[in-house]
């Protein structure tokens, strides 16, 4: 089984959340979180973390990150695509096996999550698999949507824009949780999925992306529902366990 390189892209700058990655999100910082899941996978080999910031990788290495070499400015600008920063390690590491990638704008990814993805990648449903990559249920329907026209609007799609949203198909969006690549995917495709791309499905509660200061307040509640839910589970008293009955056994009176 190939060698499984664990890569947390987590860049200094931030427009929309300044500093997010290192921002305190339910008692923790942001980079924590992913950090924390990450390390628990046993499949992983190196668990890296790539940044272009100091104070990032002090954090991460304070949370058992491995920080070989720093990001390069041009690498980590709100332009740069992740994919660059996945080549850069790949070639930083020289590494030419499977890639997990993860991003700390997605913390309520967990565990199981990542094995699920991991388990695709290594028990693929057809060869030549080139990526796997985490979705989520799209939220709004491109058919129910409208363009604006000067003080006019008009739907995107003129056949569908009155369909009932029960008759709609389902569709999905790729969250960002978890991609599963290789360099190899990276050049062909320039991105980090292509080709043949198998999906994972992430449950709503968990597929959160955290860009606006709107989400990260969504993240703090979600955290907090998940903490409160752990809470009452762990105090929930045991049900003793009843032992075997004792065999009952009939003494028969012996003969006189």
């Amino acid at each position: 089984m190939d060698k499984m390189l664990g890569l947390i892209c987590a860049r200094g700058g931030s427009k929309g959340i300044p500093g997010k990655n290192l921002k305190t999100l339910a008692g923790r910082p942001l980079l924590a979180w992913t950090a924390t899941e990450a390390a628990k996978c046993q499949r992983l080999t190196r668990l890296v973390l790539s940044t272009d910031c100091a104070a990032i990788a002090e954090c991460g290495r304070s949370l058992g990150l491995e920080v070989p070499f720093m990001r390069p400015a041009r690498l980590a600008s709100d332009t740069s695509p992740v994919v660059d920063a996945v080549l850069h390690a790949a070639v930083q590491l020289q590494h030419d096996g499977p890639i997990l990638l993860l991003q700390p704008t997605n913390p309520l990814r967990m565990l199981e999550d990542i094995v699920r993805g991991i388990a695709l990648w290594d028990h693929p449903p057809a060869r030549g698999l080139h990526a796997v990559m985490s979705i989520a249920e799209a939220r709004e329907h491109p058919w129910q949507m409208y363009v604006t026209e000067g003080p006019y609007v008009r739907p995107l799609s003129p056949l569908a824009a009155w369909v009932p949203r029960q008759k709609l198909s389902p569709l999905w969006v790729r969250d960002g949780s978890i991609y599963i690549t290789t360099a190899a995917t990276c050049k062909r495709f320039g991105a980090v999925a292509g080709g043949k791309t198998a999906h994972l499905v992430i449950p709503p509660e968990r597929s959160l992306r955290i860009d606006q200061p709107p989400d990260w307040q969504e993240a703090e509640r979600l955290l907090a529902a998940r903490h409160a839910a752990a809470t009452v589970k762990k105090d929930q008293p045991r049900r003793p366990r009843s032992g075997r009955r004792a065999k009952r056994t009939t003494t028969r009176p012996k003969s006189g």
